[in-house]
């Protein structure tokens, strides 16, 4: 592990482990896990975004080879909340051909969507794709149940969506719909799912 943010609290709205709106956000063998952001739009382990949809269609996240469990957030994201154009989470492989896998487990959302994930934007051209990831036993609750509770491990409104590479999605529950992904992007003809 290259870096360790464990058992930290964001009492005001976002991001309870990572708060970032840097143009690129790379998170590489990091372990970012038993955080809590007590509400507002949530990420528990990291909330990453770029506060308008011109900054968000120049940036994009990755995470390589981390593990994101166990955090809270009291609203959606459990582990993530992000809005930004492109976001890909997978393996990490060093120069001796080890790889270590990413883990996105155990995270809750209380009042939200995306118990593991949330990702609610809607942006021309965004995609999210995930690699070699284990995505199991997330949580997402709610208070609304006319608009939350969806994707216990990962909700979504990218327009491309990838879900591939030895993912394992298992043992997620959403109070609503996708109890493991909930793929929310219906209105436009370039949507797609990939699995």
């Amino acid at each position: 592990v290259n870096t360790s943010i464990t058992a930290c609290r964001a009492t005001g709205t976002l991001g309870g482990g990572v708060r970032s709106n840097a143009y690129e956000l790379i998170i590489i063998k990091s372990d970012i896990s038993g955080n809590t952001a007590a509400g507002g739009d949530g990420g528990g382990g990291i909330w990453y975004d770029g506060g308008n949809d011109t900054a968000r269609a120049d940036m994009a996240l990755a995470i390589q080879g981390s593990t994101i469990d166990n955090n809270t957030s009291g609203k959606g994201g459990g582990g993530i909340c992000t809005q930004v154009k492109t976001v890909t989470i997978g393996n990490y492989t060093d120069a001796a051909g080890n790889t270590v896998q990413s883990s996105l487990s155990n995270n809750t959302a209380l009042d939200g969507n995306g118990g593991g994930l949330n990702y609610p934007k809607d942006l021309e051209g965004s995609s999210l794709t995930i690699t070699g990831t284990e995505i199991n036993d997330n949580t997402v609750t709610t208070s609304n149940a006319s608009s939350n509770g969806k994707g216990g491990g990962v909700y979504t409104k990218a327009r491309t969506v990838t879900i591939q590479g030895g993912t394992e999605i298992s043992g997620n529950t959403a109070a609503r719909n996708g109890g493991g992904i909930c793929d929310d992007n219906s209105n436009h003809a370039d949507s797609s799912l990939i699995i």
